[in-house]
């Protein structure tokens, strides 16, 4: 398990608006490079220390950081720290929350075309591999 994702607040309480995640990562956990097609992202940063590529820039960032990803922007992390982290994930629109529980369906591990299959039906495109870890 590279994490564990848990809705907050989900699409159906705010009419489809957005949808608040709490996510917790296991060291050198994280996504493959992708674009989010229909949903701007904000990830809070609440624990640990994680890697963030946005655009092609990568930054270190750690508790309180806060990092905003519009739509139709190439992105992922990885988490570097050695104790589980912890972030909050809002995405608006809601809807990504249905792509979670596809995935989260699927016996692991998942191989990357049905990941890449999956994330398509949701208007995620993926580009290429999660950052390599430390």
């Amino acid at each position: 398990m590279s994490s564990q994702i848990t809705a907050l607040v989900s699409g159906r309480q705010t009419q489809g608006k957005l949808v608040i995640f709490e996510q917790t990562m296991v060291p050198n956990g994280g996504v493959p490079l992708h674009i989010n097609h229909r949903e701007d992202e904000s990830f809070h940063l609440l624990e640990g220390t994680y890697l963030f590529e946005v655009s092609g820039v990568v930054n270190e960032l750690g508790p309180g950081s806060h990092v905003f990803v519009p739509r139709g922007t190439p992105h992922r992390f990885q988490y570097v720290g050695e104790k589980p982290g912890k972030m909050l994930i809002i995405c608006q629109p809601a809807g990504i929350e249905l792509a979670f529980d596809e995935l989260a369906s699927i016996p692991a591990p998942i191989e990357p075309d049905k990941f890449a299959t999956v994330c398509q039906k949701y208007g995620i495109e993926v580009l290429g591999p999660p950052l390599p870890g430390r």
